[in-house]
């Protein structure tokens, strides 16, 4: 599944893949998914208030991150970047993400990014 979403810095393209198990192949069919447990209102918007707004908020010279729909539409992208330390910079007065609030964004990603 292709999705393109329009931000200002133009478009972003993201592409899903599924897996499907079971049928012909023999394989063990996967559990359907359980309820989400991340969300971005209570779970993944108080971190970037405190670790990325400075940056990337409303009229700053980085790209706005600040809705629900710019933040997902960069989510994976966020995640490697927070995952690798580049993010926030060391430069930055912006505090750094504990090793639980990374969980949380990664379990947020894989969950499909709910709001």
């Amino acid at each position: 599944l292709a999705l393109s979403v329009a931000s200002d810095e133009g478009a972003v393209q993201r592409t899903v893949k599924f897996l499907v198990e079971g049928g012909e192949s023999g394989g063990t069919p996967m559990p359907p998914p359980g309820d989400p447990t991340v969300f971005w209102e209570t779970d993944i918007r108080p971190i970037y208030e405190r670790s990325c707004a400075l940056c990337h908020g409303e009229g700053s010279n980085q790209t706005f991150m600040g809705s629900f729909e710019a933040f997902s539409a960069l989510g994976q992208r966020a995640l490697e970047r927070v995952s690798l330390g580049e993010m926030p910079p060391a430069a930055s007065s912006a505090l750094a993400l504990s090793e639980d609030e990374v969980q949380l964004l990664e379990t947020w990603v894989q969950e499909g990014m709910n709001p």
